[in-house]
């Protein structure tokens, strides 16, 4: 699979399209096909090796991913092949595939995109979400509430999307597509 790396501290330049192996999918887990990543200022703060908790370099980063469900671990209930769902993750979300906890995962509007989805903060589990966006459901699923999503970016021009987040060029959540 295609994943961006942090090949070293530094400028936008670092960023690296690599071929990287599949992550493996633990007991309550679920695969999810990558559509849409979020940008934020916690991944610029890693690339420029100012976050304390990153993951050694190089490393795959991003903490909130959009996308459709490829494969469940048997003792997953919340969730089927095929579902479209937003997610945190805990780094790796520059990637074509994660495996999340399913925790970590909630059911996307059918109103919304896969980019506003990935323009959701989701850098706490469900249990923590999921208090606020219950009752923002009903609006998200008519279209009422939405994100704000500026800007959309191909993996390749990955250094482009941390320009545009450090440059503060965008009204609303740079996301990164494979």
């Amino acid at each position: 699979m295609r994943a961006i790396v942090i090949t070293r501290n530094g400028g936008s330049d670092v960023l690296q399209v690599q071929q990287r192996p599949s992550p493996t999918l633990s007991p309550g887990a679920l695969r999810i096909e990558v559509r849409a990543v979020g940008v934020n200022f916690a991944d610029v703060m890693a690339r420029l090796g100012l976050y304390a908790d990153a993951p050694p370099l190089p490393s795959v980063v991003g903490y909130e991913v959009s996308g459709l469900v490829t494969e469940i671990a048997s003792n997953v209930t919340d969730f089927a092949i095929g579902d479209r769902v937003f997610a945190g993750t805990r780094f790796g979300g520059y990637a074509e595939e994660v495996c999340v906890r399913q925790q970590d995962a909630v059911h996307l509007p059918a109103t919304l995109s896969f980019e506003q989805g990935a323009a959701i903060q989701v850098n706490c589990d469900r249990g923590t979400l999921e208090p606020w966006i219950t009752p923002l459901r009903a609006l998200m699923d008519d279209g009422t509430v939405a994100p704000v999503v500026s800007d959309v970016v191909p993996f390749e021009r990955a250094a482009e999307a941390h320009q545009i987040l450090t440059e503060r060029r965008n009204i609303g959540k740079v996301v990164l597509v494979p």
